[in-house]
């Protein structure tokens, strides 16, 4: 029979470990992504049947999921032998894992403008000389000026950037087998100046960043919360609620992805100090973080959903939901919003929020 680090993909883990402790690696490996995949897609399919795309922050959660999902298939696939699949894999895995950080990065940057400002912000301005761009304006007619005005720049950032950094390794073949999966391969002549240099080094500055930009944002969500337990104010109370609807749902995604980073990066100074002393527990906690970030959020998302939603997953809830999608029919009443906002498409209540936000300003 053949053995399953090789059914599944995974001749080889890399290293020195035994083949008792190599075949250990392939069976959670492949366990722990498929747990991340199945979250990606019950996020993705909450958020398709209640029609939460609507409002902006579900939508920015959409996108990080996707990425999660997609980062989720290289990490099951392994290491799938030397030749051009796995190179593919390699760089599908350099591209999605920039993408994930680069969707937490705005993510991240959403909840800072959002306490900042206490409304939303557009990130580019039609009305100035951005609005003669031609790109600009084709995507204003397929998604309309809203779309453009906040979510185009992180979409370009998040997908195309990140595309460019992945390509870059592909014009010096350094993509090959490395450890349990396809990466920066570990027996190019520059694989540590690869692997530092093209993700950890970046990683490193960046989770400093998102690690200062998490706690200021959480200092100002605590003295927010504060000031909310005096007496009543109009105007208190409207900031409450954008904080309830804008800041409070997402500021977890970006905490847990930054806490999910700390046992890879141990395990990788710990191999560029002691290249030939790998440690298998870090090894071990290396391959789980790496994998369960797509179950870690769902079961965040499952934590943020209003108790109404929950209630309408039956079978004949579900069943009337996908009936009124095929209808284009839609009742607020039947299917109530989760915590992050408004399942209609004008998002009228997260403006009324907006505007009493801004006036009080």
């Amino acid at each position: 029979m053949m053995p399953m680090r090789q059914l599944l993909g995974a001749d080889e883990c890399g290293g020195t470990f035994e083949n008792a402790e190599c075949e250990s690696v392939v069976y959670i490996r492949a366990i722990f992504a498929v747990s991340g995949m199945v979250g990606c897609l019950f996020i993705m399919g909450m958020i398709f049947l209640h029609r939460t795309y609507y409002n902006f922050g579900q939508r920015l959660i959409f996108s990080l999921t996707l990425a999660a999902f997609l980062d989720a298939i290289p990490y099951f696939a392994g290491h799938i032998g030397n030749g051009q699949l796995c190179s593919f894999m390699g760089f599908l895995m350099v591209w999605f894992d920039w993408a994930v950080l680069a969707w937490v990065c705005c993510i991240t940057h959403k909840l800072g403008v959002n306490i900042l400002y206490q409304r939303e912000t557009k990130l580019i301005d039609l009305n100035g000389c951005c609005g003669r761009n031609p790109v600009l304006l084709l995507l204003v007619r397929l998604v309309g000026q809203d779309a453009v005005e906040r979510e185009v720049p992180y979409h370009f950032i998040c997908w195309f950037c990140t595309l460019i950094i992945a390509v870059i390794p592909i014009g010096f073949d350094a993509y090959g087998p490395s450890g349990p999966w396809c990466w920066i391969q570990s027996t190019h002549t520059y694989s540590t100046e690869f692997q530092f240099g093209i993700w950890y080094i970046p990683l490193f500055i960046i989770i400093f960043v998102l690690f200062v930009a998490n706690g200021y944002i959480y200092t100002r969500v605590r003295n927010h919360n504060k000031q909310f337990q005096g007496t009543y104010s109009p105007e208190l109370e409207a900031e409450k609620g954008f904080l309830l609807a804008q800041v409070s749902p997402l500021k977890l995604y970006p905490v847990v992805f930054l806490v999910l980073q700390i046992p890879p990066l141990i395990n990788r100074v710990q191999n560029a100090v002691n290249p030939n002393k790998e440690v298998f527990t870090l090894f071990i906690l290396h391959v789980i973080c790496s994998c369960i970030f797509g179950a870690c959020i769902a079961g965040i998302y499952a934590l943020n959903t209003d108790k109404g939603v929950w209630d309408q997953c039956t079978r004949s809830g579900i069943a009337r939901a996908l009936r009124m999608r095929k209808s284009n029919k839609y009742s607020a009443g039947e299917f109530p919003a989760s915590p992050m906002g408004p399942l209609t498409s004008d998002m009228d209540d997260i403006d009324e929020v907006e505007d009493d936000s801004a006036s009080v300003l």
